[in-house]
């Protein structure tokens, strides 16, 4: 018997006309990669975007963003 994959979501914002973001990790693996791999969902006007990165990847990916976000804020970026 085969288990399928789900993803635990921990963190959904919900925006307006069914957009939004969740973000969570997957569990119950029993083939593929045994690493904990995090799931991003994101449901924009021009379609959905999904993905599943590593631990280590997830860190870069929140650091990027924190850094463009808080210039953007600071007035660093025009």
């Amino acid at each position: 018997m085969v288990k399928r994959q789900y993803a635990r979501w921990i963190y959904k914002a919900a925006y307006a006309r069914g957009t939004g973001i969740r973000v969570g990790y997957i569990h119950n693996k029993t083939t593929g990669n045994p690493e904990d791999r995090i799931r991003v969902q994101i449901r924009g006007l021009n379609g959905p975007v999904e993905f599943n990165c590593r631990l280590d990847e997830a860190v870069v990916l929140a650091a990027g963003l924190n850094k463009v976000a808080g210039q953007i804020l600071v007035g660093q970026l025009a």
